[in-house]
């Protein structure tokens, strides 16, 4: 949920920018006075947002938090009439600056995971390139031990001699 200051504009271009801008990236838009936020928020952790409900508030839902936390942060600010003032994201009130901060950390994980990922790869190709190398010389040194083993001659037991005639 986002709640956002509405500026007055024509009916028309609110409902041009509601339909092909916001709808079109998964955020719809509603209107409710301050008296019904009032009292649909009393008693709730989201109390505090009472001092935001004037005359000219909306609010912006969308269903994938994700989608709409990145429409927030770059489709929102293309519509003149609304200012996002806070977002609202699993009971907690975050401001749009920690929003934008939220989703900028998420983006630079996903690119430290895949320069990572992309580190490993040749460590891991050339891992896979020796492995066969390293076990052919490995059979080949235990074939040379045994054919060692097989070339040398047993050493014949000296039996003492038998009662010789002398």
């Amino acid at each position: 949920m986002i709640v956002c200051q509405r500026f007055m504009v024509h009916r028309r271009t609110m409902w041009f920018a509601n339909t092909n801008v916001l709808l079109a990236n998964g955020l719809e838009y509603r209107e409710y006075g301050k008296n019904v936020m009032r009292a649909l928020l009393n008693g709730t952790p989201l109390e505090s947002l009472d001092v935001m409900w004037t005359s000219h508030s909306c609010l912006l839902f969308g269903s994938d938090v994700k989608k709409s936390l990145k429409a927030l942060v770059s489709v929102v600010p293309t519509v003149n009439h609304l200012v996002p003032l806070v977002a609202v994201v699993d009971d907690r009130i975050l401001t749009i600056d920690q929003v934008k901060e939220l989703f900028d950390v998420e983006e630079k994980e996903h690119r430290a995971e895949t320069v990572q990922i992309l580190q490993q790869i040749p460590s891991e190709f050339c891992q896979i390139l020796d492995t066969p190398s390293s076990e052919l010389s490995y059979i080949l040194a235990q074939m040379n031990e045994k054919k060692e083993e097989e070339e040398v001659p047993l050493k014949e037991d000296k039996v003492p001699p038998e009662n010789e005639e002398i």
